[in-house]
């Protein structure tokens, strides 16, 4: 969690099947992530993805 630069990660207050409470992502995450990919990387289940919205530029 504190490896986001924008600090968009937090623990969820919900525990999963394995017993552990997961992370999951703010509800700003959405508008501020930059997909730097630190979090996947630092993921030591690599259990998250990273997706970056590419924009389509016009003909």
């Amino acid at each position: 969690m504190s490896v986001c630069p924008h600090d968009l990660i937090e623990k969820s207050d919900v525990l999963n099947g394995a017993g552990y409470y997961p992370v999951r992502s703010t509800e700003t995450a959405l508008y501020k992530c930059t997909a730097c990919g630190l979090c996947w990387q630092m993921c030591p289940d690599s259990a998250l993805e990273v997706y970056k919205e590419v924009k389509e530029t016009g003909s």
